[in-house]
């Protein structure tokens, strides 16, 4: 893939590469639609196989011959196709578009751009009405109460969720609440129980043909040991547009709060409704966006598309990269692709240099 910036043009293979992950998740969603056929397959997914059949002819390497097999050549990492697609040395030559079928978080960057689909995705129809519904109340509290449930309970027995639903926070979005839960997939059913990740508390996808077990949550690594137990009919999972979209990405800025906290410095999560991550500090406060995208070029990509702004009441904002994958040029890269885009002027930080900064801030006092 190019790393490209705001004036330089994005290269054949890139629009290419991009179409397919949308055409990818296109085809997800309608296999998890019931009723929905799958053929016609979707619009993007077909396009992209002539697309790619057109590069394979020009520069003389094998190309699918069919959607089926386009779908298996996704499970293979993308520096291993026939028709090359990405620089070799590129930070996605490692990584596979699917895995075992699922879209991993490579498809999903590259995919992000996919306008409305995309969009109904991350603010689906339960995260738009409680959001709606906590404005109306005047209760921002809610809303940050049952963002957090999610992004903290993955996996929940029946009895902790309906404790949840009844607690002051949350019983008016208990509805909602129950509607961000669905029973266990067969696939997820191993030795008669549901077994949860050891590393994020997510589920785990037991493949018995390979015996191998895989996290369900595109931002954990496959590789991943076991963590607790729960039986399946006393169990429910987290919606897989909610995990993706909600669950998983908030960790990263779960996780920065809590270390705001240890150092006593003031925060708060998605003030105003969800205006952005992190309000840090009352006086003066800074607005963070935190990001956990593990390709720097598609990050940017995303943020050309959709600039963030810097709140009117925060004297500073920054964009903040989670520890996870803050590594090597990261940052850096992230950085050399701002330079005159309409995010200019915004604070790319990776979470290490950001805590930093702020315990400099408390150093010269500017804690409150």
């Amino acid at each position: 893939m190019t790393a490209t910036s705001a004036n330089t043009q994005v290269s054949e293979q890139d629009v290419v590469l991009r179409r397919l992950a949308v055409g990818l998740l296109d085809y997800r969603d309608r296999l998890a639609a019931p009723g929905r056929d799958v053929v016609p397959y979707p619009a993007n997914l077909q396009g992209a196989l002539d697309s790619i059949s057109l590069l394979a002819l020009r520069t003389g390497t094998p190309a699918p011959a069919s959607v089926v097999e386009l779908l298996e050549w996704s499970e293979q990492p993308l520096g291993m196709w026939p028709t090359v697609l990405v620089d070799p040395d590129s930070d996605a030559a490692d990584e596979a578009l699917l895995w075992f079928g699922e879209p991993q978080e490579v498809c999903l960057e590259l995919g992000a751009a996919r306008g409305d689909v995309v969009a109904d995705a991350r603010e689906s129809k339960i995260i738009t009405a409680v959001r709606d519904l906590c404005r109306a109340a005047g209760a921002p509290e809610s809303y940050v109460s049952f963002r957090r449930f999610l992004i903290e309970h993955p996996v929940v027995d029946v009895l902790a969720l309906e404790r949840a639903k009844a607690a002051r926070e949350l019983f008016r979005l208990a509805s909602h609440l129950q509607a961000s839960y669905e029973a266990p997939l067969p696939e997820w059913v191993s030795g008669g129980s549901v077994e949860t990740c050891g590393t994020c508390g997510s589920v785990l996808h037991v493949r018995s043909r390979q015996g191998d077990r895989i996290c369900v949550d595109p931002l954990c690594s496959h590789k991943t040991r076991g963590g607790a137990r729960f039986a399946p009919s006393e169990t429910l999972v987290l919606r897989r547009e909610m995990q993706k979209y909600v669950g998983g990405p908030g960790r990263a800025e779960v996780r920065l709060a809590e270390q705001l906290g240890r150092l006593r410095v003031p925060n708060d999560l998605w003030p105003d409704f969800d205006a952005y991550d992190l309000r840090v500090f009352s006086d003066s406060p800074w607005a963070v966006d935190v990001k956990a995208w593990r390709h720097p070029t598609l990050l940017a990509a995303h943020l050309d598309a959709r600039p963030p702004a810097r709140p009117k009441d925060a004297a500073e904002m920054f964009i903040v990269i989670a520890d996870e994958v803050a590594k090597g040029g990261y940052v850096g890269t992230l950085r050399a692709w701002q330079e005159g885009s309409a995010w200019d002027g915004i604070t790319v930080i990776s979470q290490r240099k950001f805590i930093e900064k702020v315990k400099q801030r408390i150093s010269l006092g500017g804690g409150r």
